[in-house]
């Protein structure tokens, strides 16, 4: 029997968990249709995933957790990074979507007639019964502005139609830059120059964007040694390697040593199959024991001078595109800028301290 999974993206829900997962495993019971569903969650502040979990324990249920909200249509592309299934469906938590419609949708898809459904409110057949007037009337409006083409009058991220953009045009479409730009400043602007606060914040806040598991900032110690001083995301035996190891030497033809050389992005599809695999104790400890695939190592630069590395890394074979490639050389420069911004907070509040031991710089 074909494999379906339903992806279910959620920002507090709370209310409707319950009543929605009952409505279509009584489907699925009435059916004898084979889905599990994937909850994909941005960031919610209210008991959302606890009213997920509670289900995982007798159904096929699983969620995803994401710490930052950056929209409906990276959350979607995230989960779907995650499903092997033949079917991927997407639908609403919000009961705006009947759950009881699910095997009119699968039905052409798995008799062959068709690569792709979408269900509208718009066809024949559909409608939005509980839709107060004014709601009607905006999604209409909205609707005639993209028929028209005037999309600086429709809202992207309102329906499916923005996923099923996203997933045609890949994640980095989707990406605004100058969004991700402007969060990272606001990070580091509230640091108040602890870079145990703000380099985490960043390497998650690019894991989330550049759709990575796992992150490592590596300072250059000079002399082609390096130190992880900061992770995110990776496994505690990786995490485990790099405590223990401290300061090293990036081993000659590895990505570490062609940063030193070269100062140049390092973009590898297959790092078990990569010209940069020569099996080193690092590598070791971020393939085998971190699981790393597809990476990207970027040169964390001062001026001509090389600071560091901003490493990210995908589990699976998965090539991060040239967008997604210049966004993350956006977060390194920004880690140098947060790196220069603390250095310069604690030099001021020596100065401060050594001219009054009572000043407190603020």
């Amino acid at each position: 029997m074909a494999t379906v999974t339903i992806i279910i993206p959620t920002l507090n829900e709370e209310q409707n968990i319950d009543l929605l997962l009952e409505r279509i495993f009584q489907v699925k019971d009435r059916s004898h249709l084979d889905f599990d569903i994937v909850f994909v969650d941005s960031a919610s502040n209210d008991s959302t995933c606890d009213c997920v979990k509670k289900w995982q324990k007798k159904r096929p249920v699983s969620l995803l957790r994401r710490d930052v909200n950056v929209g409906l249509a990276p959350a979607v592309i995230a989960a779907a990074h995650h499903v092997n299934s033949e079917y991927v469906l997407v639908m609403d938590a919000d009961l705006s979507h009947p759950p009881e419609k699910i095997p009119n949708l699968l039905k052409p898809l798995m008799a062959g007639q068709c690569d792709m459904v979408i269900g509208s409110r718009y066809v024949k057949g559909g409608a939005m019964p509980d839709w107060p007037f004014s709601r009607k009337l905006s999604s209409k409006l909205e609707l005639k502005a993209r028929l028209d083409g005037d999309f600086a009058l429709a809202n992207p991220m309102t329906d499916e139609t923005a996923i099923i953009s996203e997933l045609a045009l890949r994640l980095d479409d989707g990406i605004s830059r100058e969004k991700a730009l402007s969060a990272v400043l606001r990070i580091i602007s509230g640091s108040d120059g602890d870079l145990n606060t703000v380099i985490p914040a960043i390497l998650g806040y690019a894991l989330e964007l550049c759709d990575a598991e796992f992150g490592i900032m590596f300072k250059y110690n000079k002399e082609g040694r390096f130190s992880a001083n900061f992770t995110k995301g990776i496994s505690q035996e990786c995490q485990d390697w790099l405590d223990k190891e401290g300061e090293f030497t990036a081993g000659p033809k590895t990505a570490l040593d062609y940063l030193v050389v070269h100062r140049e992005v390092v973009n590898v599809v297959d790092l078990q199959s990569s010209e940069f695999y020569t099996d080193t104790p690092l590598q070791h400890a971020t393939v085998v024991l971190g699981g790393a695939r597809s990476f990207v190592a970027i040169p964390m630069l001062a001026g001509d001078d090389l600071v560091g590395a901003f490493n990210i890394y995908r589990r699976q074979v998965r090539p991060f595109t040239e967008g997604i490639t210049r966004l993350a050389s956006m977060f390194a420069d920004q880690s140098v800028i947060a790196i220069k911004n603390a250095q310069l907070i604690s030099a001021l509040r020596a100065a401060t301290h050594a001219d009054d031991p009572d000043a407190i710089l603020t």
